[in-house]
């Protein structure tokens, strides 16, 4: 057994910049010329009787947040949020005419940005056309991420009735000074008050998502934060770490890196959460989620079918995830199909009555076995990948060099590796997506490591 204070110093040795590998490929392996027709193929591969998960991107938000890493256009007027709508109503009716069938839809999202931007009456009507397009299953999850700042009575009854059964709301931290360090104040009692509105409105599954590695964190304030996000009594929660990636993002040059915490010090953060929440009786899922053991998360879990797609972790595995709006990416089982990022580019599209398309990837070569061997150690940190190797009928000499590559992660005692079986230590979540990265075929240049934030 290794000294639980060698841990840190072994786990921070192998640190380096890895994809988050909501996906594998990851997007950036995504290419710019991927074919129509091919798109086409796979929609109309999509049987009747297919079992469907929808996400809508709602890419809009009053105010800038300085962490944030996700695609979003900041704006005080709502005329350009209407106008996203129309567009945005029609592509989905337009994707329903293409499928020729209802399909069953088992799981919806609605992410941002700030899906809380859009009034009632829009949102209302947004479900509305799903609804008209989709047969909705009747225990669909349909799930919306929350801006507690923006939530109001009126808000919360519309989501009640539109059907919306489980909300995630972005806290990231409760520390004042952390949260002005990012653009982003937002007291606890403005959470609580959020938090109690949408209970009343009926909907009481609720995710409480937190960002460790903030300016200002310590472990007391975290530690702290942890405590007051039990008080919620959230069903889940998401600890993500913050990704400082300002050649990516000009938002995150706002934030003074002289504040934020060195990476020992994110390690601290994080274990010292973790052991909070644990000992609340919250069950660890992944590299950063955390569930009460009654939650459908855990069970999926426990069951081995814990799964990961482009908003994080989920319990559920449709036949094909189909995105809708800006920047937006669909899964199939043949690949991967993005929508376009330019506002213009999509609206010519949709007017044309043609699909928002920028970029994809179609599976080829050990694509899927690379892809079963990550997605398992993402979510259950242990994968037997000989049997997934020798079950595609791959050439085991590329086995053997990606098991290679894990040698220096086992001579830390952080990895175990046996007859093509690979276990991480519990200890050891962090370094999952340094794992993960040995059996990636797309990541063999320090170029494309850059684009991606450190592991640890």
């Amino acid at each position: 057994m290794l000294d639980p204070m060698t841990i840190k110093d072994r786990l921070l040795r192998h640190d380096r910049a890895v994809p988050r590998y909501t996906s594998y490929p990851p997007a950036p392996v995504f290419t710019a010329d991927f074919p129509a027709p091919t798109h086409a193929a796979w929609l109309a591969a999509i049987p009747a009787q297919a079992r469907l998960s929808l996400y809508v991107h709602i890419p809009f938000c009053p105010q800038l947040c300085y962490y944030c890493g996700c695609f979003t256009h900041i704006t005080g007027r709502y005329a350009p949020v209407e106008d996203y709508m129309h567009l945005l109503r029609r592509e989905i009716q337009q994707m329903g005419a293409r499928l020729g069938h209802k399909q069953t839809v088992t799981h919806l999202h609605f992410g941002g940005g700030s899906p809380t931007m859009l009034l009632a009456r829009d949102f209302t009507l947004l479900v509305e056309t799903l609804r008209e397009s989709f047969n909705f299953s009747p225990d669909a999850e349909i799930a919306i991420e929350i801006d507690p700042r923006a939530v109001t009575p009126e808000l919360a009854r519309c989501y009640g009735a539109a059907g919306v059964n489980r909300i995630s709301l972005g806290v990231q931290d409760f520390a004042d000074k952390v949260m002005q360090a990012v653009n982003r104040v937002q007291p606890f009692d403005v959470v609580y008050r959020a938090r109690n509105l949408l209970r009343e409105a009926g909907i009481h599954a609720c995710n409480l998502d937190f960002i460790y590695g903030l300016p200002h964190q310590t472990i007391r304030g975290l530690t702290r934060t942890m405590d007051y996000a039990l008080l919620l009594q959230p069903e889940r929660i998401a600890l993500y770490g913050y990704a400082h990636v300002p050649w990516k993002k000009r938002n995150i040059r706002l934030i003074d890196e002289a504040v934020l915490p060195d990476a020992g010090l994110r390690y601290d953060l994080f274990a010292a959460a973790s052991a909070v929440l644990e000992e609340a009786g919250m069950v660890p899922l992944g590299i950063d989620h955390f569930a009460k053991p009654t939650d459908p998360m855990a069970q999926a879990a426990a069951a081995g079918k814990l799964a990961r797609n482009f908003q994080g972790y989920t319990d559920q595995l449709p036949d094909a995830l189909l995105g809708f709006g800006l920047s937006a990416i669909s899964q199939f089982p043949q690949g991967y199909a993005q929508n376009t990022t330019a506002t213009e580019a999509y609206q010519q599209a949709v007017l044309g009555n043609r699909p928002p398309l920028a970029r994809g990837y179609g599976f080829a070569g050990e694509d899927l076995a690379r892809k079963a061997i990550v997605d398992a150690l993402m979510c259950d940190l242990r994968v037997d990948a000989a049997a997934i190797w020798t079950q595609y009928g791959h050439d085991q000499v590329h086995l053997a060099e990606a098991l290679a590559k894990l040698r220096p992660l086992e001579a830390d005692g952080l990895v175990t590796v046996q007859n093509g079986q690979v276990t991480i230590r519990p200890a050891a979540r962090p370094i999952v997506r340094l794992a993960a990265a040995a059996f990636d075929a797309y990541l063999p240049s320090e170029a494309m490591e850059q684009r991606h934030a450190r592991a640890v």
